[in-house]
């Protein structure tokens, strides 16, 4: 009986392989623990799909086992995804591994988690990747192609990039609409796969919409979380880079991954789509000069919200002080000796709170309209780090992460809460006496998930706001605001708290109805929702097609974009050919 981890690996895997050449579901399903989960990115379908149960494995390969040649499985060689025995779920051990196969038109890849069944012994798969890594033909190159000793060693790389630009900027296959980190990754995945693609973005500089942002912004989470593609940060980095060095960071990677891009340059309203040429046409704001391209492609990465939310509040006008949004937030120095109200208790409120604090503000007050979902940055720190190491290759940590199916991952943390939270718990008390509403989530489960898949207005990092809180320097106003005064803001239960200044950190229309200012109603709303988590634990319309020919999303943090934009670019209808 198979006993090391690359035995017991090969076995399950040869009866996995065997059972889908045979196109047998059932004996495929087989292959499960009996509430085991598969989840396919484009593999089987032409989309992102998660499975839980043998029943339902077997319903969702019905179809596609059908018409789809499999062949040629074998277990990943790759130092990092070789068979092992290691922790499957908080309190099991198991074994996993990467591996590879072939569909007649995709190179695929995988990774396993396998259990012992409690009933007769055998190992069988607690959770499955399955995903289309390379479309034959058109595959992801390892590195730029440059001779040196031959031809291309007459050609200098000024020249090069220059003919690469006037077709991109002439003629290309793909536009990208924003240049942020999604944009960003995805055009360098798009570059690295020979497809031409033009960034268009709206701002002075690549990064501008980092150095916008509020001056104490930092990454909220460990920097080897938020890599961009195919390039580290410096080692000597801090852990949670700040907002000018990321800015500057994504500037310098447009040049040295050689993207093309035009800034001071907005897409014109409303780019229309003829499905007979399937191409885009499309009016762009040079700096000022109309220019007018087909494209095969539009991919949207311009964010995932749109306009500052700020509550409509009664009697603003004769508020004698400063009242703004996060986004007019330019550092506290300015309102040093003041008393200051931040509406609001995410991530951006929370942060402000503290630059006030440290700018010397007089008073501090957050008025909070709803419960506040808290974890400690060492604790997020602790959970990812667990997830992407320093040393790990990127991509291998990425595979591993995208092999837990976000409803079992949060399964896990659920499973460890009583354990894990201690420390979060006695955070949120001391809160709790202060006046704040905070807890854990309705399942206990934190802000950690949140963060690595999808992000809220209510969720908080805590990176050193609570113990002021706590200590009674800054303070808490639970209510609703029903009115502004000279010098105050009135609450719902006649209290009133006298301020100079109030920052609205709360958040953002979503981005749909910027989008249909854009594209038009008609386009946005053939298109499937955005952003969040559908019913069977996928990103909502991101990374996926999207409901209207040749338009895509690409949305959310770097490691959105950087793993995300594989998905992208692996779907069969991003290319010109019949399969």
């Amino acid at each position: 009986m198979a006993s090391t981890p690359d035995e017991i690996a090969t076995t399950w895997l040869a009866v996995f392989g065997d059972a889908l050449k045979a196109k047998d579901k059932d004996a495929v399903a087989a292959c499960f623990l009996e509430d085991g989960w598969l989840r396919d990115l484009l593999a089987f379908t032409w989309d992102n799909r998660i499975s839980h149960g043998r029943e339902r494995v077997a319903q969702f390969l019905d179809g596609p086992l059908k018409t789809t040649h499999l062949s040629s499985f074998e277990l990943e060689e790759k130092p990092g995804l070789l068979p092992e025995f290691t922790r499957v779920t908080p309190f099991q051990e198991g074994v996993a591994s990467g591996f590879r196969f072939e569909t007649d038109i995709t190179f695929c890849r995988g990774y396993f988690r396998l259990l012992k069944e409690k009933n007769t012994g055998e190992w069988k798969a607690l959770a499955v990747l399955t995903m289309a890594d390379n479309i034959k033909g058109h595959e992801e190159r390892d590195h730029e192609e440059w001779d040196r000793h031959g031809s291309d060693h007459s050609i200098g790389w000024p020249e090069r990039l220059a003919t690469r630009c006037e077709a991109a900027e002439h003629n290309p296959y793909v536009l990208i609409v924003g240049g942020g980190q999604c944009g960003l990754n995805v055009a360098a995945r798009l570059k690295q796969m020979n497809i031409t693609a033009l960034i268009v973005e709206k701002n002075d500089r690549i990064g501008d919409s980092w150095r916008q942002r509020y001056p104490s912004l930092t990454l909220h989470t460990p920097r080897i979380h938020d890599i961009m593609l195919y390039q580290t940060y410096p080692s000597n980095w801090p852990v949670y880079p700040p907002r000018d060095k990321v800015a500057d960071w994504l500037e310098q990677y447009a040049i040295t991954q050689d993207l093309i891009y035009w800034t001071k340059s907005t897409v014109l309203p409303q780019p229309t789509y003829d499905p007979e040429t399937r191409k885009w046409s499309v009016s762009i704001n040079r700096n000022g000069a109309l220019v007018h391209l087909n494209a095969s492609h539009v991919i949207v990465a311009a964010g995932t919200v749109g306009r500052p939310l700020v509550p409509d509040i009664p009697n603003r006008e004769v508020f004698k002080g400063t009242a703004i949004h996060s986004v007019e937030y330019h550092g506290g120095e300015i309102f040093t000796g003041k008393k200051v109200a931040v509406v609001g208790v995410g991530n951006t409120a929370m942060d402000i709170s503290l630059d006030l604090y440290y700018k010397g503000a007089s008073s501090i007050t957050v008025v909070q309209r709803s419960p506040a979902v808290f974890s400690f940055l060492s604790t997020v720190r602790s959970n990812m780090t667990r997830i992407w190491q320093e040393g790990v290759p990127v991509e291998i940590s990425d595979l591993k992460n995208a092999a837990l199916p976000f409803p079992l991952a949060k399964s896990f943390i659920r499973e460890t809460a009583k354990f894990a939270w201690d420390k979060e718990r006695n955070m949120i008390r001391d809160l709790k006496r202060m006046g704040m509403e905070a807890n854990l989530g309705e399942d206990e489960t934190g802000s950690f998930p949140l963060f690595i898949h999808w992000r809220v207005n209510h969720e908080g990092i805590d990176n050193g706001t609570a113990e002021l809180i706590c200590d009674g320097k800054i303070k808490v106003k639970k209510g609703e605001i029903s009115r502004f005064e000279e010098h105050s803001l009135v609450f719902s239960d006649a209290s009133e708290l006298e301020t100079d200044v109030v920052v609205f950190g709360t958040g953002f229309y979503g981005i749909r109805e910027e989008l249909q200012k854009l594209l038009g109603k008609e386009t946005i709303n053939s298109t499937s929702e955005l952003w969040g988590i559908d019913g069977e634990g996928e990103l909502k319309g991101c990374y996926r097609p999207s409901g209207h020919p040749a338009l895509w999303f690409a949305m959310g943090g770097i490691v959105n974009g950087r793993w995300g934009s594989k998905q992208l670019v692996s779907c069969y209808n991003f290319y010109e050919v019949d399969f």
